[in-house]
């Protein structure tokens, strides 16, 4: 496969745009380990992303963006609602009183996510969590959920585009591997 490593090479200005830290577009090593350690993962994975988020067997780089956004933006939906449920005054703030009588009305799986979810969101450990730290720890969650790795892992995929019209399809992630 040293098709792969060229490729990278080569394209991997297109992946980014003009900034003045370089640096921070590199892909890592661990991105580029991942797709070689595996291509045909890799491939399988690029093949969902395309399906799932492209557009007429094709994905742009907007395309992906949105993928990586929606990811987010489930992460921080989960721990905002994991809070929101436990906060029985809706006045934006989750109290020790307030996790002590929600935790007695919820599941045991329910009861765990949330004092796990409290604990953690509980930034100034004062026993309440604010609609700020709420809002950090959704971010902070967030950026959890989908690693800057896996984000120029995924945004990889562009590189592939062999034809440079903006959209990378199967067959052009395909014949990028040497499938």
């Amino acid at each position: 496969m040293p098709a792969l490593p060229t490729l990278i090479v080569v394209l991997l200005p297109a992946l980014t745009t003009p900034t003045p830290d370089l640096a921070a577009f590199t892909i890592p090593e661990t991105a580029v380990r991942q797709v070689m350690d595996d291509p045909q993962k890799y491939f399988e994975d690029m093949t969902d992303l395309i399906a799932a988020y492209g557009v007429d067997g094709a994905i742009t780089a907007e395309q992906v963006d949105t993928r990586i956004a929606f990811e987010q933006a489930k992460a921080r939906s989960y721990v905002l609602s994991v809070l929101a449920d436990g906060d029985l005054n809706l006045d934006g703030v989750l109290t020790g009183d307030e996790l002590r009588r929600t935790k007695a009305a919820v599941s045991a799986s329910a009861r765990a996510r949330l004092v796990r979810v409290f604990s953690q969101a509980d930034a100034d450990g004062d026993g309440k969590v604010s609609a700020s730290e709420a809002a950090a720890f959704g971010l902070l969650a967030a950026d959890k959920a989908v690693t800057l790795t896996e984000i120029k892992t995924i945004k990889l995929v562009m590189a592939f585009d062999t034809n440079e019209d903006g959209k990378v399809t199967v067959n052009e992630v395909r014949e990028g591997l040497s499938f």
